[in-house]
């Protein structure tokens, strides 16, 4: 699978995914973009140079959720909602509904 974005500023981004991976679970990911590559592997990511990029040290998914709850005590809308992923949603329809006709 393969996922194409380009920002409003301009920024090109490029996801593929394979799922005929026989390595190792968890195997790891590349993400080319259009200054640099990275790749990441669990816990760790390097640059296209191999360099380790610093990573937050709380795993991501503690962050999401205390993020969502912090949002629940403020009243606010959190930054990972069902429908900030609405848009999202709407333009991988189109892009399917194109592929199919």
């Amino acid at each position: 699978m393969t996922v194409g974005m380009k920002s409003s500023k301009g920024v090109l981004f490029s996801l593929a995914m394979s799922f005929n991976n026989r390595g190792p679970f968890g195997g790891f990911y590349r993400y080319i973009g259009e200054e640099d590559t990275f790749k990441v592997y669990r816990d760790s990511m390097t640059d296209g140079d191999g360099r380790e990029v610093p990573l937050d040290p709380t795993p991501a998914f503690d962050r999401q959720d205390v993020e969502f709850t912090s949002a629940i005590r403020e009243g606010r809308e959190p930054e990972s909602s069902a429908r900030s992923c609405l848009p999202t949603m709407a333009l991988l329809d189109g892009i399917e509904r194109a592929m199919t006709r």
